[in-house]
């Protein structure tokens, strides 16, 4: 993979090779290019007067090196740029974005509600608090828009930071760092979440940000809806490396599993049950998992206490409730075995 840069400015040209001893990144030059060379490369930056108004890529940054215009933020929607450069102002800019962007590093866990009630958004956020005794970071995303659910699970609704309303736009000009560094942060856990502004953003463009906070974390957990459309052909259920389904013992629970579970298979294969027991239901964790056809993750026991602990304010971080809580590490040792060696090392 490789920059590429679009220009037949020879002091264009030198400039960006400037850059390029910073960065120490691979970068093609010329007036042109060829489908190949717009196939691998992770970012085109395209010279302002180079006459190009079209092409085929998702990362394209307008390069200005005179003043700024209406033609310019023309050519800029027609390029569909994430960004437009200015040569006189841009530079710092320039360097950052001319490296690759980094790659996936760390473990993406998606958790979905088998069914209504499922308390999979508990289950999530307790999940994320308690690998945080296992790994040195973690980031926990609610991709529900519409729901400022985990504020209040996690108790983090009156803490300062960025929510999803405030990446509407920022999606390709802000690094991993610093979206790392505007999240709320709770017991050591940083927490991407709605406000009582629903956002709208899209898919990609949040896929974008997930993509980037698995570069500076050990471990990120989404908190997914189930709707059909979501598990079954959602972009951001390929960067998980398991899927896990909520499914409360109950008939009902596993009738209705079995369909969201069904939908996630057309395309992904790496899911697992965890299964929530309640008290006075018969089917237990095993006969579940054998009903559905899908490996077991874990179960984990309710508690009437979590609600109360959570409507208190003191979120789920806070709560060591016994057998819920052996049950919440037991589950994080399950899906975390290699970086519990090497944290404990």
């Amino acid at each position: 993979m490789h920059a590429l840069l679009l220009t037949g400015n020879d002091r264009l040209k030198s400039e960006f090779k400037k850059f390029v001893a910073v960065t120490q990144s691979e970068l093609v030059i010329g007036e042109m290019a060829s489908r190949e060379q717009i196939k691998n490369a992770y970012r085109v930056f395209i010279d302002q007067e180079s006459g190009i108004s079209k092409i085929d890529h998702d990362d394209v940054v307008l390069v200005a090196s005179g003043a700024l215009g209406p033609d310019t933020w023309e050519l800029a929607l027609q390029l569909k740029a994430n960004f437009v450069a200015e040569m006189a102002n841009d530079r710092e800019w320039l360097i950052d974005h001319l490296a690759a962007p980094a790659t996936k590093s760390g473990i993406c866990v998606a958790v979905i509600p088998g069914c209504g009630g499922a308390g999979a958004t508990t289950i999530a956020s307790a999940l994320a608090f308690h690998a945080k005794a296992l790994v040195e970071s973690v980031a926990l995303i609610d991709c529900d828009q519409t729901s400022a659910g985990i504020d209040i699970v996690t108790g983090s609704e009156q803490i300062a930071g960025m929510r999803w309303r405030d990446f509407i736009s920022l999606t390709n000009s802000i690094n991993a760092t610093d979206i790392a560094r505007g999240l709320p942060s709770k017991d050591g856990v940083k927490i991407l979440s709605t406000s009582s502004e629903p956002a709208t953003i899209s898919e990609t463009e949040v896929g974008t940000i997930v993509n980037q906070l698995l570069t500076v974390n050990d471990l990120v957990i989404l908190d997914l809806e189930r709707h059909e459309g979501i598990v079954r052909d959602s972009k951001l259920l390929e960067l998980a490396d398991v899927i896990l389904v909520v499914v409360p013992s109950t008939v009902r629970g596993c009738a209705s599993a079995d369909r969201v579970i069904e939908n996630i298979t057309e395309n992904h294969n790496q899911v697992e049950v965890v299964v929530r027991s309640i008290p006075g239901t018969s089917l237990s964790p095993i006969e579940i998992a054998h009903l559905l056809n899908t490996p077991l993750a874990g179960s984990v026991n309710s508690d009437s206490r979590i609600a109360e602990q959570i409507e208190q304010g003191f979120g789920i971080g806070a709560i060591q409730l016994g057998s819920f809580t052996r049950s919440i590490n037991a589950l994080a040792n399950r899906l975390l075995p290699e970086c519990t060696d090497a944290y404990a090392a």
